[in-house]
């Protein structure tokens, strides 16, 4: 899986890219509910990022990051690392 996403950037930011001659990227590998994934990136994002990414703004997650329960309002203050590994699951009501 080839996943490039790229985050919002200042004004100040775009004008430097405007200048530079090539744009950065650099790869991080991850597992993500078990599967390894090798991630091409811009910027470094976040386990809200990725949540968004994949889910769009489903409440009903629980994620477990590098085997411990992450909680939600935590998730834009953790970015994602070179070998982290990243659990989701989505919970579903019935009857």
């Amino acid at each position: 899986l080839y996943i490039e996403y790229t985050l919002n950037v200042s004004s100040l930011e775009v004008d430097y890219m405007k200048k530079s001659t090539k744009i950065m990227h650099f790869k991080i590998k991850i597992t993500l509910n078990g599967k390894k994934y090798e991630l091409q990136l811009k910027k470094h994002i976040t386990i809200q990022q990725i949540i968004n990414l994949l889910y769009g703004k489903n409440k009903n997650i629980v994620l477990e990051h590098n085997k411990k329960i992450a909680t939600k309002n935590k998730w834009n203050q953790i970015f994602i690392k070179p070998e982290d590994s990243i659990e989701i699951l989505t919970i579903v009501g019935g009857g």
